[in-house]
């Protein structure tokens, strides 16, 4: 049987709500949310299992589109809520056409649930006291979540170090979770240090989102290693991508009676713990030794946290290929300077000054010597995609292409 395939602009993520809660429920179409053009090539109708579809990010890849079940989504709806352990206020600050952003709805449906959306068009910081207050207001004494991405999370942290009613809205979180792309350590700490209660969650589209938070599965999830491969099974797995059943039969296998949803990403379980390395894709054999980019970038945003940093593997006759660190300093960094203007000056000069030689050290210091990148690009930001993930792509071909406002090389 088939079942029609609602298309649903989502600028306005209130939008969605009803189509989204008339899906689950069977009663309506199945929705394909989206933001800005409309989705080349949606068919009308589906299969009458689908309630929704989702355009995945494509930050490395190209799009696909993903379809759950009203069961799957209730599922992984059930088992966060199992693990937050009572239904609250949800802000919305995420694009609603996005998973992470289409679960925050499903969990603000469930009996006792609530939502706020953040206006689109408004900072973030000027979203959360918004919403801070209409909390307040309106559902005194109810426990409050949300869904962010590290970029998100780090400008709100930024602004909350200066900004006492900030911070006390952040702290004022049942639990914040963060996550869509890896989560530095470093953050966490940040977070901490403010009394900001963070969980860091894994996952994707076809999870249904975040499925292992701090290391831990969800509920009737299961995680597996296999080839070094992150595999995932339980009852949030989506069916698999509209229209190529090719790259559903490769991503999604049975093994041992369950289906698996095979990642891009490497890892390994740690007493009982899944810790993930980074994208597969993410490693490159630069000289013959393994360089992975993810461990790059973790260890430069440790030393100099001024900065956003992305490190991209170019191709090289000698070498095959090298690690190229691109960095752009953090304007909500700097504007939330404690010192005011002085200091965030002094910090712009010094950041500024920062050389490939400086980088080389830190990243010889401790990772190794082999693992060095050959250049240091600068830009004055980081692209991103709408979700605020990092567009890599983007950043990719600028090296390749154009280079940077200042660019340090090394044979």
């Amino acid at each position: 049987m088939a079942r029609e395939l609602r298309v649903v602009e989502v600028s306005d993520p209130n939008s969605l709500i009803g189509p989204l809660g008339d899906a689950l429920a069977g009663s309506g179409p199945a929705v394909f949310p989206y933001m800005g053009a409309t989705p080349k090539g949606s068919p009308e109708l589906v299969d009458d299992q689908v309630a929704l579809v989702v355009e995945t990010s494509g930050s490395t890849a190209t799009p696909k589109r993903v379809w759950h079940t009203a069961e799957s989504l209730r599922a992984a709806s059930a088992q966060s809520m199992s693990a937050l352990g009572a239904p609250g206020v949800w802000w919305l600050a995420l694009p609603a056409h996005y998973i992470a952003g289409v679960m925050v709805i499903v969990r603000a449906l469930e009996p006792g649930g609530k939502l706020l959306a953040k206006d689109h068009t408004v900072p973030i910081s000027v979203g959360l006291r918004a919403f801070h207050q209409s909390a307040f207001d309106d559902y005194p004494g109810i426990p409050r979540y949300t869904s962010l991405v590290p970029k998100q999370i780090s400008d709100l942290l930024d602004a909350a170090e200066s900004d006492p009613e900030l911070r006390d809205a952040l702290a004022g979180f049942e639990r914040i979770l963060v996550g869509g792309q890896r989560v530095p350590d470093e953050l966490v700490h940040r977070a901490q240090s403010l009394g900001v209660i963070v969980t860091k969650t894994y996952g994707s589209a076809e999870t249904a989102g975040g499925c292992v938070w701090d290391g831990v599965p969800l509920g009737e999830t299961e995680v597996d290693i296999v080839d070094g491969a992150v595999t995932l099974s339980g009852p949030m797995l989506a069916g698999g991508y509209l229209g190529d059943p090719t790259r559903t039969k490769e991503r999604f296998v049975v093994r041992h009676d369950r289906t698996w949803y095979f990642t891009d990403d490497a890892g390994a379980i740690v007493d009982g713990v899944l810790q993930v390395s980074g994208r597969i894709d993410r490693t490159i054999i630069s000289g013959g030794l393994k360089v992975n980019l993810d461990e790059l970038e973790d260890t430069l945003h440790g030393v100099f946290p001024s900065y956003e940093w992305v490190a991209v593997g170019v191709a090289d006759p000698t070498w095959g290929d090298v690690p190229v660190m691109v960095g752009a300093l953090s304007a909500s960094r700097i504007s939330a300077s404690k010192k005011g203007a002085e200091e965030a000056q002094q910090m712009v000069s010094e950041a500024a000054a920062l050389s490939l030689d400086q980088v080389q050290e830190a990243i010889s210091r401790i990772l190794g010597r082999h693992v060095v990148p050959r250049q240091l690009v600068m830009l004055d930001v980081i692209p991103r995609l709408p979700s605020g993930k990092v567009d890599r792509r983007a950043v990719a071909d600028h090296v390749i292409h154009e280079g940077g406002n200042r660019l340090h090389h090394r044979e």
